[in-house]
């Protein structure tokens, strides 16, 4: 008789990969499982279309369906909420052959992923500009990404199903994403300012290095929520 940890291991891989495992093998009729497989399959691309709204709309559900069951079966759930599920998705599809064609796709995950960060961020209290003292500590809905392409740009065309004067030319750039009450803030730096930026969340000390460019870039994350309140 398996033990309950080898039924569970045993389910969750025919679940996901289907086939006659071990877990078929001890039920009387293992065809009801497609079920439960066809449930599993639904929730998740379900989960990454919640997330990735912009992928789904550029490739379409049957690709989403296919790049959400590839991805489960590399990187499966590990926990029951599904909001924390997705990180690794943009690396995926870089790698995702199908997707090949389509270069900018893992760029427009990267900001998406951020998106869904801050949105659901633990709602702490953030830094006013006031009360700023080191250490600095990034604020959970903070987030800094580097892309090569202009996904602020592709975003926005979606959203409004205008793609007039788009132009998908490769542009290395980086961008801030933070929440500030319930707005979503995205905003782009300079590579010199997204590496104090950097410095900043890595607790380096930048103070005897702070010239009137970092000042105001320091100055707008503050304004911008990206950094949480020091605790008393």
């Amino acid at each position: 008789m398996p033990t309950l940890h080898e039924v569970q291991t045993s389910m969750t891989a025919t679940l996901l990969y289907g086939g006659a495992d071990a877990f078929a093998l001890i039920v009387e009729e293992p065809e009801r499982l497609d079920i439960y497989r066809n449930t599993v399959e639904s929730v998740l691309s379900g989960a990454l279309r919640i997330t990735f709204p912009i992928v789904d709309a550029l490739v379409g559900a049957a690709f989403l369906d296919a790049a959400g069951l590839a991805f489960a079966r590399t990187y499966p759930p590990a926990l029951g909420c599904l909001n924390d599920w997705g990180q690794d998705f943009p690396a995926f599809l870089e790698s995702f052959e199908p997707a090949a064609s389509l270069a900018y796709l893992p760029d427009v995950a990267r900001l998406e992923w951020a998106i869904a960060t801050a949105a659901n961020a633990q709602d702490v209290p953030v830094l006013l500009p006031e009360n700023a003292t080191l250490p600095l500590r990034s604020h959970p809905s903070f987030s800094l990404i580097s892309v090569q392409w202009p996904v602020v740009e592709i975003r926005q065309a979606v959203l409004e199903d205008d793609f007039t004067g788009l132009s998908l030319t490769a542009e290395p750039r980086w961008l801030v994403v933070s929440r500030l009450g319930e707005d979503i803030l995205i905003r782009a730096l300079s590579s010199e300012a997204a590496h104090f930026t950097q410095s900043l969340i890595d607790n380096r000390n930048q103070v005897d290095q702070m010239d009137q460019d970092r000042v105001e870039v320091l100055a707008q994350h503050l304004l911008s929520g990206c950094f949480q309140e020091n605790p008393a």
